[in-house]
């Protein structure tokens, strides 16, 4: 979040949340997902499409007697 409110919506003005959402992910498309990270020197769009293809089970329920 940092990086999207420091680097796309500072300074922009919005109408509505719709089109901040749209404007915002395709920024992310042609800026902050192609960028190499600067601390772990990948490219998160990268990253994301490996990880998607292995997902994990996610958290268990715990369920109560």
């Amino acid at each position: 979040m940092k990086y999207v409110k420091q680097n796309f919506a500072r300074h922009r003005m919005f109408v509505s949340v719709d089109k901040l959402n749209e404007e915002c992910l395709s920024w992310l498309d042609r800026t902050g997902n192609t960028l190499v990270h600067h601390t772990t020197k990948k490219i998160p769009a990268e990253v994301f499409a490996i990880e998607k293809q292995h997902p994990s089970p996610g958290p268990r329920k715990n369920k109560i007697s």
